[in-house]
Order: structure tokens, then C-alpha cells, then sequence
């Protein structure tokens, strides 16, 4: 009978461990798994982050290109109220050409084609000392019937026009109607240079963290600006609809996909984190040699038990106060009674009435050391069943 309960007990102990092993994993798993989230979610944060900061970029130079050229319009519509008087006008066209370096050559005509009177830029060479004016009027020609026939400026289409040394720059004109007393009186020609009108909308901070650049319909990159080289990853395009033309900006910002660990924030939680990992993984080892210890003693009490069970001899013990601590199931077959019924007791059910006040005094008198003689001796009891 004894090895058979003990063999049951080591039976039922494997489901615990089972399930023990079971939840550990599926908690491991789960940190794994939330890891892995917060990793991918602060990543997709930080993209979205980084692509929002490019578009808001780019809608602040558009917005700032437009007022660019609306400032310049508005300029050389007031240098035109003058126009008729050549010393007047050369001098507001030279103050106008001294402050915004974006504006290269101010043109004088009197018909949409063929120039009467014109100021260059003082910071370069004149951008006309290459390929001569004539040789490419036709867009500004193109902008001033355009604006003739509205009444109102008209940009021109955008243009290469070569400079000394090999290099050029992309140029766009603007053509504003001069009207006196109602009437055509002429035209002023504006020429702007695309890269400084970048450099002129965009502030330091966005100069330096992204590429800034005019395209075409198919992408073709018509002048550029900012230091860094944009990385490709996050771009963002607008339009910049001028009277008579369309330009499209792109913002490419230098930043790359985001690291593994993108700021100091969350390499923190991660820290916290593998921390935390580190916790369960010594927390697991505790349990597991507690759930050890506890499945050791747990045997070792079953084999007692079932040693104890095995006995034919009844086994009783009484505790100082002289209280039923335990009884074995020889014990109980012996007096008949259960051990429910004994336990706790100091005056137990198996003694015989006639024999109980001496019983119960000899046992006061043995614990309180009073009895005399050896410990270890017995006496013979008669027990009632």
C-alpha cells in the first residue's frame, strides 16, 4: 500500500510542474512579445515623426518662396510707377538689386520683345555675359504677351542659362505690365535664380537638416539648396502654383530610418525593461528551487507516511501540554476511534472511565517531571475500544 501512494503522489506532482513551466513560458513569451512592440511602435513613431517634420518643411518654403516673389512683385510694380524717368528708375532698380540677391537682371521694354534698358546683380557676373540676351528671350517674351493679355505679372517657364567657368544657373522671369493712364506704357523683366530664392525661403536650422530642390513633372532636379545631401528615406513634395506657371518643391531630409534605439527615452525603457527580464529570470530560479524543496519535503513526508501507515504497531504522540499530535492508522484501528476524535485531546476517549483520573494524573505528574524514575520507562495502560 505505501509504495503505491507514494508512486501517486510523484504522479500528481507532474501536472503542477507541467503547468508551472507552462505559465513561466507563456510570461517570458509575453515580455517578448511587449519588447518587441514597444521596439516597433517607438520605431514607427519616430518615422512618422521624422515624415510629418519633412512635409511641415516643405509647406514652410513653399509658403516662403511664395512670399518671395510676391514681395518682389510688389517691388518692382512700385519701381514702376517711375519708370518713365531713366534716372529715377535706375536708381530704385539698383536699391532693388542690392537688397534681394535672388533677383539677378531688372529688364526695361517697351514691347514684349527687345530690351530698352537693363540693371544686373552687383554680387556676380552678369548672368547674360555667356550666351547673349537675344539668344534666350523667348520665355520672358512668352510671359509678357501672357501678361499683357491678362493685365496682370506673369511668371515665365524656367530656364538654363550658362555662366563663366562652366557652370549656370536655372532662371525664371517675371514680366509685370507698366500701365500709365490706364494704358500700356511697357514692360519690367525680372529674372530670379531658383537656388537663391531656396536659400533666401528656408531658415539656417532647415538649411542644414535637408535638401531642398525645384523639379520638374518627371523628378529632373532644377536647382538645388541646403548642406546636407538628403538620404532618400524621408521626402515630401509640394506644388508652388506662380501666375503662369507651375514649380514643384521637394524637401529630402538627411535623417536615415530610425536605429534600434532612436533616443535616449527609449533605450531607457528597454533598459527598464531587460531589467525587469532580469527580475522574472531570478524570481523563476527562486520558484523553481522553492517548488524543489517543496516537492523534496513533500516526498519525503509522503514516504514517512506511507512507512507510518505501513506499521502494525500504533504510534501516538502528545505534545508538552499533554494534547494528541498524532496517531497513526494502527493506532486507530486498535481503539476504534477515528483520529479526528483524538487529536487535541489531553483526556483521550480510549480510556476506560473507572481508569481515567488515575491515567490523567500520572500523565500531569510525568509532565511535570514529578513522576520520578526514567523518562524512557513505560507503564502499562489499558486502553477501552
Amino acid at each position: 500500500m505505501a509504495p503505491t501512494h507514494f508512486a501517486s503522489f510523484r504522479a500528481a506532482g507532474r501536472p503542477r510542474r507541467s503547468r508551472r513551466v507552462l505559465l513561466w513560458g507563456a510570461l517570458v513569451l509575453l515580455l517578448v512579445v511587449a519588447q518587441t512592440l514597444l521596439v516597433g511602435l517607438t520605431l514607427r513613431h519616430e518615422s512618422a515623426r521624422a515624415q510629418e517634420q519633412t512635409d511641415d518643411v516643405a509647406a514652410e518654403v513653399v509658403a516662403g518662396v511664395r512670399r518671395e516673389l510676391l514681395s518682389a512683385t510688389q517691388s518692382l510694380q512700385a519701381v514702376s510707377w517711375g519708370v518713365n524717368a531713366s534716372d529715377h528708375w535706375r536708381r530704385e532698380v539698383d536699391a532693388l538689386l542690392r537688397m534681394r540677391r535672388e533677383l539677378l537682371r531688372v529688364e526695361r521694354r517697351a514691347a514684349p520683345r527687345g530690351v530698352s534698358e537693363a540693371a544686373d546683380t552687383p554680387f556676380g557676373t552678369p548672368m547674360f555675359a555667356v550666351v547673349p540676351r537675344a539668344s534666350s528671350d523667348a520665355q520672358a517674351e512668352l510671359a509678357c504677351v501672357a501678361a499683357r493679355r491678362a493685365g496682370v505679372p506673369q511668371f515665365s517657364q524656367t530656364y538654363f542659362m550658362p555662366q563663366p567657368g562652366g557652370l549656370g544657373q536655372e532662371l525664371i522671369d517675371l514680366c509685370v505690365p507698366v500701365l500709365t493712364g490706364g494704358s500700356e506704357a511697357g514692360f519690367l523683366v525680372a529674372s530670379f535664380s531658383l537656388t537663391t530664392l531656396l536659400e533666401a525661403a528656408a531658415t539656417p536650422a532647415q538649411a542644414r537638416a535637408y535638401e531642398l530642390s525645384f523639379i520638374e513633372g518627371d523628378r529632373t532636379r532644377l536647382a538645388r539648396a541646403g548642406l546636407p545631401r538628403g538620404a532618400g528615406v524621408f521626402r515630401a513634395e509640394r506644388p508652388l502654383d506662380l501666375p503662369g506657371n507651375v514649380l514643384h518643391l521637394r524637401t529630402d531630409s538627411a535623417t536615415r530610418q530610425p536605429q534600434l534605439i532612436p533616443n535616449l527615452a527609449t533605450a531607457l525603457v528597454l533598459g527598464l525593461s531587460v531589467a525587469l527580464f532580469g527580475v522574472v529570470l531570478l524570481l523563476a530560479r527562486d520558484v523553481r528551487r522553492r517548488a524543489a524543496a517543496e516537492s523534496a519535503l513533500a516526498e519525503a513526508l509522503a514516504f514517512r507516511k506511507a512507512m507510518e501507515d505501513s506499521l502494525v504497531t500504533g504510534l501516538r504522540a502528545r505534545d508538552l501540554e499533554g494534547a494528541i499530535t498524532y496517531v497513526n492508522r494502527a493506532f486507530c484501528a486498535m481503539v476504534g476511534f477515528d483520529a479526528d476524535e483524538m487529536l487535541g485531546t489531553t483526556s483521550p476517549p480510549y480510556w476506560p472511565p473507572e481508569h481515567a483520573a488515575r491515567f490523567d494524573a500520572r500523565q500531569r505528574a510525568r509532565l511535570s517531571g514529578a513522576g520520578g524514575g526514567d523518562a524512557r520507562e513505560g507503564f502499562e495502560t489499558v486502553f477501552m475500544r
